[in-house]
């Protein structure tokens, strides 16, 4: 069961990221950094990479639709097996 609820949130997540990246960015070739743009919770990983990547080398951070896909997905999925994580083991605890 744990595997596959694992899989079900790590494909859920996929689809989620996925949806975010076309939904605000729609099919163009380059797009600008949304943390300067948007104010979206949902792309809050994206906005705390751009912000790295700023004081690093002092330059503005572009995205690919592709990149934006996998680091969203990446993000997602490694919170929601976290918070899974954390509920399965309280639930082996309550037995």
């Amino acid at each position: 069961m744990k595997t596959g609820l694992i899989t079900l949130l790590v494909i859920g997540t996929a689809v989620a990221a996925f949806g975010l990246t076309f939904h605000f960015f729609g099919q163009s070739e380059i797009v600008p950094a949304p943390s300067k743009q948007f104010g979206f919770l949902a792309l809050a990983p994206l906005g705390v990479i751009d912000r790295i990547y700023l004081l690093i080398t002092g330059e503005k951070l572009y995205w690919y639709p592709l990149p934006m896909f996998f680091c969203l997905w990446a993000t997602y999925a490694l919170v929601a097996i976290l918070i899974t994580w954390i509920y399965l083991k309280a639930q082996s605890k309550k037995m």
